[in-house]
């Protein structure tokens, strides 16, 4: 049973644990870090920053602590992250400022600036409401101060406050401003693994956890590359996965509202399970069998659920479909048509200056895919959309072009359902250091931006995980 608290609760227990990691020195490569509490529940090397050769720029540790909980675990999980933090050494363009207290038992406060352009200012009413509170506001009146004298020696054309940036003296007094934007600086963001694995050290000699016993191997482990048109899941992967998971039967619910899209399914299963095309044509809701009863495919056009609108997506539109029923022993993963929306992505690769007079493609509460997606995630179902089909830049000889859009989906689809590709026994055979390749659990972490949608210029970062174990038997994928 996880625990059912406020938000602040979580951000309570963050601060805590950021004051009782700051107790204790961490010593890394025989040097004494002294890590302080800042005031958004984290930590950051103060004394400490990374500096280039000419000590003119500057660059600070920080680590980040937020407590979660995570579905099927019932303990909340500490989240710790680490990163650079660039410092600027003027007060132009910063959105954010540290600064230090006047007493060094005090947290490192992170104020965010009011006002956008080049000169950004504390906002008028927190200095206000700090003074009727009677509570010291000391480093906001310091921030100003620093953005004040640095705005009037511009305007009196006074070189004295930028040669001392360039000697590095500002960047590294009680006031720092974070660089905004990612300029040419001499100094990265990242921390790199030897800094994390002392991090964890830390951390673990403080609170006390079962450490990991975590093993280098600086040899390339890749995948073999594969041209593009071999990339597709071969039915053997399928049949073995299945075993491994205890189902006997996968079945592929293809939703649709455009013929097209439907050939293009049909052509791609044929595909996959060496069948002709042509002596596929499925009825609406029965299943066709691709692979001697294990797998088995069943169309449903559903233009309700698949077409943009603010109905989209519902779970009305689907609740009449059997085939997205949970049955024993019975794997389903969902194949599903999208609209591709040519002045949305338009309007992505424009400029800000450029986008004026542009349509925009549908809101978030009226684009199909992303109300479909959640409402089969809702239902217990992977999912995966394919769009239209793009045009190849280079036509082949013959005229017949591959459809890499439906290979990839398709392989998108098995991956998600759990569908172990062949190329990993081909990496997983080999020692790894002092540990035989059976003895070692294999983690892999993807990283990617979601596209941006319309006038929307956000882009969330996903980040997936997944932990591969060494097959228990010959032949079968665990």
């Amino acid at each position: 049973m996880q625990p059912d608290a406020a938000n602040w609760v979580y951000s309570t227990v963050a601060w805590d644990l950021a004051h009782r990691l700051a107790q204790r020195t961490w010593r890394v490569d025989g040097q004494d870090i002294a890590l302080r509490p800042d005031s958004s529940g984290g930590l950051i090397a103060w004394q400490q920053p990374w500096s280039n050769k000419a000590g003119t720029a500057h660059a600070l540790a920080r680590v980040r602590l937020a407590l979660k909980t995570l579905p099927n675990v019932a303990d909340p999980i500490l989240v710790v992250s680490s990163q650079a933090t660039r410092i600027s050494r003027t007060m132009a363009y910063a959105r954010t400022v540290l600064a230090e207290q006047a007493e060094t038992a005090l947290p490192i406060v992170e104020v965010e600036m009011a006002g956008r352009g080049r000169v950004r200012r504390i906002h008028r009413m927190s200095l206000q409401t700090l003074a009727r509170l009677g509570m010291d506001h000391s480093v906001l009146h310091n921030i100003q101060q620093r953005v004040e004298a640095e705005q009037n020696a511009d305007a009196r054309g006074d070189n004295e406050s930028q040669d001392e940036a360039e000697a590095g003296t500002v960047g590294l007094g009680p006031i720092r401003p974070v660089q905004g934007k990612t300029f040419s600086f001499p100094v990265g963001r990242g921390v790199g693994m030897h800094h994390l694995r002392e991090l964890d050290r830390h951390i673990g000699q403080i609170l006390a956890p079962t450490p990991l016993t975590v093993v280098q191997d600086s040899r390339a482990r890749g995948f073999k590359q594969l041209p593009q048109a071999e990339l597709s899941v071969q039915p053997g992967d399928i049949i073995r996965s299945l075993d491994a998971m205890n189902y006997q039967h996968l079945r592929l619910v293809c939703l649709w509202y455009r013929d097209e899209m439907r050939q293009r399914m049909i052509h791609g299963l044929a595909s996959v399970f060496g069948l002709d095309p042509q002596t596929i044509d499925p009825a609406e809701g029965i299943p066709v069998p691709l692979d001697a009863g294990r797998v088995s495919a069943v169309f449903h056009c559903v233009p309700d659920f698949l077409v943009h609108g603010p109905t989209a997506g519902q779970e009305t539109a689907v609740a009449h479909i059997p085939s997205l029923k949970k049955e024993p022993a019975t794997l389903v993963g969902v194949w599903a048509e999208t609209e591709f929306d040519a002045a949305a992505e338009e309007e992505d690769a424009m400029p800000p200056a450029d986008r004026a007079g542009t349509a925009s493609g549908p809101g978030p509460d009226e684009d199909a895919k992303h109300q479909a997606r959640r409402t089969l995630a809702r239902l217990g179902f992977v999912s995966q959309f394919t769009a239209d089909r793009k045009e190849a830049k280079r036509k082949k000889p013959n005229g017949k072009q591959t459809d890499h859009q439906v290979i990839l989906s398709l392989l998108d689809l098995c991956r998600s359902l759990g569908i172990i590709d062949r190329r990993i026994d081909q990496v997983m055979v080999d020692a790894i250091g002092p540990h035989a390749a059976d003895q070692v659990a294999h983690c892999g972490i993807h990283v990617r931006r979601q596209s941006r949608q319309g006038k929307d210029r956000t882009a969330k970062i996903c980040v997936t995980a997944s932990v591969l174990r060494f097959p228990r038997c010959a032949g079968v994928a665990d």
